[in-house]
């Protein structure tokens, strides 16, 4: 009857009351029934049990094992003499706890890994598709223009309400800058239910007429700046190639042979260190990696070279009509921009700055 548990550190329980551990055994398992879902443990065997959410590496750290009364077959009694794995005598269920050991914990870690077997043989798309039910495929057009509606609303609204009750914006003012950060947040967090409406276009899930759900995704991801065609196609190129790692459309990562890129960023993460080189990295994804992508094709594969969301010169990723698609892409861009200076020219940049400029910043971090 050994259990695995994670504990604070590897200890030893020096007391000499049986009852004491049986108390402490039924308090873990107590508290451990409360956790639900996230407190699951994974089965390792019918005697051990280790706790799935811990990390590899505490795991190797902070595993003991706590044994019953039962050592070698033999019942524990309180005051009874015995001698632990470092020579030191202890008494009763003391004489239990040890450590695990490397062969015990690479043991514990077998399960904890949990390797999975790739098969043979996948099953065809359409074996997969036959088994999803029919309503699942279904796109009523109502429930679609809802959920638009209710994403447009609160996008619309809260700016207007912002204007009317936050401060005027104000850099030199820190109270002003708190404000119109914490409304930025919001209404970009906000706006991505707008950007994902048009994703669901783009992904033809919108409803089952093509006009229609191309028509919308293609006014939303205008508004937000994105180029709707040409991203729906790399968007097609980037689900065909998932997570491939040298043929995929987004975040495949460099390597030293490719060129100069890789071996820059390695030299420096030697210069800079880790924690500021990670530093680095989340301004990159976050700040600059969605306008990277659009205009440079940063991350994607290169196999295909450099591509321009704006630009079709790239053949493989733009390939026969795709190109004069992209050119309306650029169509609902200009006259977003235009839009937005004659915005500027009517209400003041500042406005436009504050309202508009900074949630794009945050719509662009949840990409």
């Amino acid at each position: 009857d050994l259990k695995c548990v994670c504990a604070t550190g590897l200890r030893r329980q020096r007391t000499t009351n049986k009852n004491s551990l049986f108390e402490r055994e039924r308090e873990r398992k107590r508290k451990r029934s409360r956790k639900g879902l996230w407190g699951a443990v994974w089965s390792v065997e019918p005697e051990l049990s280790i706790e799935s959410r811990m990390p590899e590496r505490e795991l190797r750290n902070r595993v003991v094992r706590i044994a019953s009364d039962k050592v070698d077959g033999k019942e524990g009694t309180v005051g009874e003499k015995d001698t632990n794995a470092n020579g030191t005598t202890v008494r009763g269920s003391a004489a239990c706890v040890v450590p695990l050991g490397n062969a015990g914990r690479e043991k514990a870690l077998e399960g904890f890994r949990k390797p999975y077997d790739i098969p043979d043989e996948f099953p065809e798309m359409s074996a997969v598709l036959g088994v999803i039910p029919k309503h699942c495929f279904e796109k009523p057009l109502t429930t679609s223009l809802s959920y638009m509606f209710a994403s447009l609303f609160l996008t619309v609204s809260l700016p207007v309400l912002a204007w009317k009750t936050l401060p005027t914006p104000d850099v030199t003012s820190p109270v002003s800058v708190l404000c119109w950060l914490v409304y930025a947040f919001w209404e970009g967090t906000i706006a991505t239910g707008c950007w994902v409406v048009a994703h669901e276009c783009g992904h033809n899930a919108f409803c089952e007429n093509k006009y229609i759900q191309d028509s919308i995704g293609f006014v939303l991801h205008s508004a937000l700046l994105v180029p709707y065609f040409s991203w729906q196609r790399s968007h097609a190129v980037h689900h065909s190639r998932t997570n491939h790692l040298t043929e995929g459309e987004t975040h495949v990562p460099e390597t030293t042979c490719e060129g100069d890129s890789g071996i820059a960023k390695l030299r420096l993460f030697d210069w800079i260190g880790e924690d500021a080189f990670a530093v680095v990295n989340l301004f990159n994804h976050l700040v600059l990696g969605w306008p990277a992508y659009l205009l440079t094709g940063a991350t994607g594969s290169p196999a295909r070279g450099f591509s321009n969301h704006f630009v079709p010169s790239n053949d493989a990723l733009f390939p026969g009509n795709w190109k004069a698609k992209v050119l309306a892409s650029d169509v609902g861009i200009v006259a977003v921009l235009f839009a937005l200076y004659e915005w500027s020219v009517v209400y003041g940049a500042t406005q436009v700055v504050a309202l508009y400029a900074l949630p794009y910043l945050f719509v662009n971090m949840w990409l």
